[in-house]
């Protein structure tokens, strides 16, 4: 029962919701339309039902809006929906809903319908031929299509915007998608278009894009030189080209002359486009032509135009002098042309000099393409035969040489100027004439120059061409070089210079009086010549003046022309201003000048002196002697000759000589003999007549024995003492002019002089001293020796410093007493003393004290004075005083502990001997060296007695009371640092004193 119950559940269940589900039908919406492709205008129908109901009304929506009725058509109760002209707005997602109209349930929406509206599409053109551009007479088709569907479509054509109907040449395929045209004529040639129709629709698309069809006419090839010149040379090679306008590979070529060309020399480029012929030859000339035929087409050209070919020999060039001269000169320019008779433009050239190649360089240029050759300036080896060749332009043909042009280059001329006045030395106002010519040509004119410039015709006279100058009277302006220099009178060309012709325009020219003897200085009785000359001239006679008036030749003699006077024997008359005027023997001149004045003086005959040239006019034998004999003016124009007593001196004397000139004499050894008065007379070199006067005598004494000198010593003593001056004079009583030399035992002293001075006699200067005279030199005349004096030189007496003061005085007295003696010395002295380093006495007696105050003075000496020689002694050593007092009282102390600690150790060691009990050896302690060795003591560092500072050589300050009262106690085994120059204490007294310390 229970399971009958829950069955019964379960199906109530299920048909209550099978009610509720049924209730609300679900509305089915759907494309009425017979295409689901809809294109932009066209109309489109969407239905909306419920199926076996027609209760129901509807709402649509468009992408879930709902669509409202101002755009579609709706029906009544929206059961369908129309779109009249679809457009792009209307695509999208549909949906419909349904509502009843009687109840009112919950709406319920149907499934989305996505309506698509697409545009029309457009057709496109395509040429079906390979090719755009058709030549007439060929075929050419062309398709329209419309995208995916192509067959859904049919076709309209058009060509330019006219509709192509069928007919002759013109087919259409299935539905007209494609457009046949057979044979293609011009007028078929334009744009063509389609429309496509959608079958059984009202759906017409718009024109597709234009497709251009070009018709041409075949076209007619051309013939192209391809070689750039239309006349080509045997041996060289030719291309000609046939072309085919725009599309030119598109053709095959074939070649023509008269026939199809063929044979030895020809051949063919690419598709027959190009031709070659190589070489060429003269059979190879005429007329050619081509024809072209269409690759893979039936489309044959007509011939083309006929290209000429001609065929030329190579020709030869010709040289052509430019310059209408065959001869040149240098510095010049000169120019040759080479050309071809025939097209010479088309050729380069090259010239040859004697068969080498001419080259650009210095002096050589070439024209346009070398057919000029130019040469600026022309020098000698540009001369020549000249030739060239042709080369033509960009091809390798060369002509051969041509014949041969001759060219002949001579040297600038150097003109030649020439003086016509027979004189070149011209004077003033006489003309002058000069010319200048080019050996063998008159076409030259000349210019001319005075000293490198320029002369104008103002004041001299050129001819027409300035062959000639004149110069009508010439001035000092004229004179100078001259020079001329030719210009060619048709030729733009200038000679060289000529040489130079100095020209000299002078004044009447000045005479030169000269003197003509050999000497200026004149004596009375001497022959005398003048003479009157003009330099460089001797075409003039001359007039001869003294003292302004002419000489008549009563009392002179004058030379045919006046050039020379001669007065054979002067005298006072003759003197005077000599003058002479010059007058030329042939040129009459109107104007004269006078010399410049000579003046004549004539004098008497001079006296020579005599002078003696050896300082002294007494002189002894052997001694050399020199006289002089000499004219005050001029001395070496005479000679002389010497007189003793009136008597010539013999050149042969012996000892005698004289010099060259007889101006000295010389006596080399003097001899009794040569005493006497001498005197001289002047003999005039090379003028005999002229003997002087004898000059005023010189007279030479001779002794008859050399001098002695006197040797004399100043003091006089023989025995001298250290120290003492000494004074040697030697005395010549004879002349004068002495040098003196000293002598001491055999040794030579140092020259001094007449006197020689010992300043300070010492034991060197003892000995036997002597002296000698000499005078004059090469050789010097010597004295004998002087007397000899023997001197001997001993030593000073020392005096000695001894100390007075006793041991026993020393710790009672507060000075210390000195005495100054002079040992080995009996005679009586005084005594002088002196402190430290000070030179002033400080006392004159023979004992001096030393107080203990006296710090300043720690050294004292004395020395001995007397009014008897030796007049003093040596100073003593210095005594030195310094801590003497203090050194004994240390000394004595150091004394007495000594001598008590030794009695003081002895009384020691009696009573331990007595007191001390004997001991075993294990106990007995190890002894104690208290009294170390002087040997120990100088090896320890141990510091030594404080005493030792009192008793060394050191110079210490005075004790002080503290150190008196220091209480140190010195054992008898100390040993004392003494040094080796330590104090040596003499123990011994004198005169009842200690004697001091010796250092």
């Amino acid at each position: 029962m229970e399971l009958i119950e829950l069955f019964c559940i379960i199906c109530f269940t299920a048909l209550c919701t099978a009610i509720d589900e049924s209730g609300i039908p679900k509305p089915a919406i759907k494309l009425n339309t017979a295409w689901s492709q809809v294109f932009y205008t066209e109309g489109v129908e969407l239905s909306c039902t419920v199926e076996g109901s027609s209760e129901w009304k509807f709402t649509w929506f468009r992408d879930s809006k709902e669509i409202q009725a101002d755009h579609v058509v709706l029906s009544t109760d929206g059961t369908t929906l129309s779109i009249p002209a679809a457009s792009v707005v209307d695509a999208g997602k549909y949906m419909c809903e349904g509502q009843h109209k009687n109840r009112t349930l919950t709406p319920y929406k149907s499934d989305e319908l996505t309506l698509k509206v697409d545009e029309i599409p457009v057709p496109s053109v395509a040429l079906q031929t390979p090719w755009s551009a058709v030549f007439t007479s060929e075929s050419v088709e062309l398709k329209c299509s419309m995208g995916d569907s192509p067959d859904l479509w049919t076709y309209t054509w058009y060509r330019g915007g006219q509709e192509v109907v069928q007919g002759p040449g013109g087919s259409f395929g299935s539905e007209g998608s494609v457009l046949t045209i057979s044979p293609v004529r011009p007028e078929h040639a334009g744009q063509y278009t389609c429309t496509g129709q959608l079958k059984g629709r009202p759906v017409k698309s718009e024109p597709s894009k234009p497709q251009s069809l070009e018709v041409k006419e075949i076209p007619v090839p051309s013939v192209a030189l391809q070689t750039p010149w239309s006349a080509v040379f045997t041996s060289e090679s030719v291309e000609l080209k046939c072309s085919m306008g725009d599309s030119p590979d598109l053709w095959t070529y074939t070649w023509y002359r008269q026939e199809v060309v063929q044979g030895p020399g020809v051949s063919f480029g690419s598709e027959g486009s190009d031709l070659t012929i190589s070489p060429v030859r003269p059979e190879h000339a005429g007329q050619f032509t081509c024809t072209g035929q269409l690759k893979g087409r039936p489309v044959k050209s007509e011939h083309s135009k006929a290209q000429s070919l001609e065929v030329k020999e190579i020709p030869v060039p010709s040289v052509a002098l430019q310059t209408k001269l065959s001869a040149v000169f240098t510095s010049e320019s000169v120019e040759l042309k080479c050309g071809m008779e025939v097209s010479p433009d088309l050729w380069t050239y090259t010239w040859y000099r004697g068969g080498q190649e001419v080259v650009q360089g210095p002096g050589g240029s070439f024209g346009s393409e070398g057919s000029d050759l130019t040469i600026s300036p022309v020098r000698h080896e540009h001369a020549g035969q000249y030739t060239c060749t042709g080369q033509l332009k960009g091809r390798p043909v060369k002509s051969e040489h041509s014949k041969p042009q001759s060219l002949e280059v001579k040297g600038l001329p150097k003109p030649a100027i020439k003086l016509n006045t027979a004189w070149y030395q011209v004077f003033y106002t006489e003309g002058v004439e000069l010319s200048c010519t080019v050996e063998g040509s008159s076409e030259w004119k000349f210019t001319w120059f005075r000293d490198s410039k320029e002369i104008q015709a103002d004041h001299v006279v050129l001819s027409t061409d300035g062959t000639t100058l004149s110069i009508p009277a010439a001035s000092i302006g004229d004179a100078g070089e001259y020079m001329c220099k030719g210009q060619h009178k048709n030729r733009n060309l200038a000679t060289h210079n000529s040489n130079e012709l100095p020209l000299k325009v002078n004044g009447i020219p000045k005479p030169a009086i000269k003197l003509n003897t050999a000497w200026s200085q004149v004596f009375y009785t001497e022959g005398v010549e003048l003479s009157c000359t003009v330099e460089g001239s001797s075409e003039w006679k001359f007039t001869w003046f003294r003292d302004s008036k002419e000489i008549q030749a009563d009392h002179v003699v004058l030379s045919t022309d006046g050039t020379t006077l001669s007065i054979p024997a002067a005298s006072v008359v003759d003197a005077g201003k000599y003058m002479c005027k010059g007058q030329h023997k042939n040129r009459t001149l109107t104007a004269y000048n006078m010399s410049d004045e000579l003046p004549l003086k004539f004098n008497e005959i001079p006296v020579p002196l005599v002078a003696l040239q050896t300082p002294w006019p007494d002189v002894f034998p052997s001694e050399k002697v020199e006289m002089n004999c000499k004219m005050q003016d001029s001395p070496d124009d005479w000679t002389y000759t010497w007189y003793r007593g009136g008597q010539e001196v013999a050149v042969q004397e012996p000892g005698v000589s004289f010099g060259s000139d007889g101006s000295q004499l010389v006596i080399r050894s003097a001899r009794q003999e040569h005493e006497g008065e001498y005197n001289c007379t002047g003999q005039l070199k090379g003028r005999a007549p002229v003997t002087s006067e004898h000059s005023k005598p010189l007279s030479l004494s001779v002794y008859d024995k050399k001098p002695t000198p006197e040797l004399i010593q100043d003091p006089r003593h023989r025995k001298m003492y250290a120290k003492e001056s000494i004074k040697f004079s030697c005395k010549v009583s004879t002349s004068s002019g002495w040098e003196f030399h000293w002598f001491k035992d055999s040794a030579r002293l140092p020259n001094q002089g007449e006197n020689y001075t010992i300043p300070s006699a010492s034991s060197v200067n003892a000995g036997a001293h002597r002296c000698r005279a000499t005078r004059g030199q090469e050789p010097p005349f010597t004295t004998e020796d002087s007397n000899t004096i023997s001197i001997s030189v001993e030593v000073r007496p020392w005096a000695t410093v001894t100390l007075l003061t006793g041991w026993s005085e020393v710790f009672s007295a507060d000075r210390l007493d000195l005495k100054c003696e002079v040992h080995g010395s009996e005679d009586t002295w005084n005594y002088t003393w002196f402190g430290g380093s000070e030179q002033s006495p400080l006392s004159f007696n023979a004992k001096h004290p030393v107080m203990s105050k006296d710090v300043n003075q720690s050294h004292y000496s004395c020395m001995g004075n007397r009014s008897s020689r030796p007049l003093y002694s040596q100073r003593s050593v210095p005594f030195k005083t310094t801590n003497l007092l203090l050194k004994r009282r240390v000394l004595l102390s150091i004394s007495g502990c000594l001598f008590f600690g030794i009695i003081a150790v002895f009384i020691g060691c009696i009573v331990m001997r007595i007191t001390r009990k004997p001991v075993t050896s294990e106990d007995k302690p190890e002894e104690v060296n208290l009294f170390l060795t002087r040997a120990e003591l100088q090896a320890s560092d141990v510091a030594p007695c404080p005493l030792a500072e009192y008793v060394s050589d050191e110079e210490k300050p005075a004790l002080t009371k503290d150190a008196e009262d220091i209480d140190t106690v010195c054992c008898e085994s100390t040993p004392l640092p003494l040094s080796s120059s330590e104090v040596e204490a003499e123990t011994s007294e004198t005169n009842g004193g200690l004697k001091s310390f010796k250092y």
